[in-house]
């Protein structure tokens, strides 16, 4: 039976990559047929009305047009904000220009090969986004029966949490890098704003990083070795729960005589079954939450164990 369910996975992963690759070709294809189809179409005449930083203000001549509000013969005004800038530089008021399926000539470009990259990498996350959680769904029911599994599985939910946060805030500390070299408006201040801003975001993303990478063997990582091989070195275990936008994300933190901290990130996993997981194997922790156990962690670690079942 889970062999034959294995096999089923399989053939849906692989036929959602074939489903996303076709649709990548047939929007890559159709729009590189519009494309085509405006350079190949006659097109209307126009003239400039005006070229400012964020495009060309034209209209089209258009004689007989039921737009054609004061009867003589032109159409307008519309803006066109994907001019190219080699088109802005050299474009006058008064310039005659050619509108084809709604564009200025001078406008038209093929669609790069970078767009498809673009459309597939958004379809794969959509995908991703429904067979992910179903995925993470089956293999946490299939860890349930084991708590070294269940553990072990929990370790691999923190390790692919940090990932995609660090991806996340990578991704943004890039975009605000960047945006000076395209924008030149913010000034000497506003460039050192942004390019700081950014290098915090890529620092924490790379802090998000390095912590992921701690756990690139699961059954290595810090927080499995202290479980398995030193549980009465763990003094101290409770549940943070924070929330995003109305969404609860939840966190374990494991305390250890010496003051170290280690964590699962759990996202919105329930964290209810790692933590009996965790009574099971740790029966001399300390479990629960307080202010008076925070503050007496912090000042005396060694003395956590016999002094916190008090507070």
């Amino acid at each position: 039976m889970v062999v034959v369910s294995s096999i089923a996975m399989a053939i849906l992963k692989s036929l959602i990559g074939v489903l996303i690759t076709a649709a990548c070709l047939i929007a890559y294809l159709a729009m590189t047929s519009e494309y085509d189809d405006a350079l190949a179409s006659e097109g209307k005449p126009g003239r400039v009305l005006e070229v400012t930083e964020d495009g060309v203000r034209y209209e089209i001549h258009d004689p007989g047009s039921p737009w054609d509000d004061d009867g003589d013969g032109w159409v307008g005004p519309y803006t066109d904000e994907d001019a190219p800038e080699s088109a802005l530089a050299t474009l006058r008021p008064g310039n005659p220009v050619t509108i084809k399926k709604g564009q200025l000539e001078v406008s038209l470009s093929r669609p790069s090969p970078l767009l498809l990259f673009g459309v597939f990498f958004g379809l794969l996350i959509a995908a991703w986004a429904f067979i992910g959680p179903m995925l993470e769904r089956r293999a946490l029911e299939d860890a349930q029966s084991d708590p070294i599994r269940l553990i072990t599985f929990m370790v691999k939910k923190t390790r692919n949490t940090q990932i995609i946060a660090g991806a996340i805030t990578l991704l943004m500390g890039l975009g605000i890098v960047v945006v000076p070299f395209f924008d030149d408006s913010a000034g000497t201040g506003g460039l050192i704003f942004l390019v700081a801003l950014g290098a915090v975001a890529i620092l924490a993303a790379l802090f998000m990083f390095s912590k992921a990478w701690t756990l690139r063997d699961p059954s290595r990582a810090p927080v499995m070795r202290a479980i398995l091989e030193q549980p009465q070195r763990i003094c101290w275990v409770y549940q943070f729960t924070h929330e995003v936008n109305g969404v609860p994300n939840y966190h374990i933190f494991v305390h250890l005589e010496d003051g170290k901290k280690l964590e699962f990130s759990l996202a919105q996993i329930d964290p209810s079954s790692l933590l009996m997981a965790l009574k099971e194997r740790l029966p001399h922790a300390i479990f629960g939450y307080s202010a008076e156990r925070q503050q007496l962690f912090a000042r005396a670690p060694a003395d956590f164990r016999s002094q916190a079942p008090t507070l």
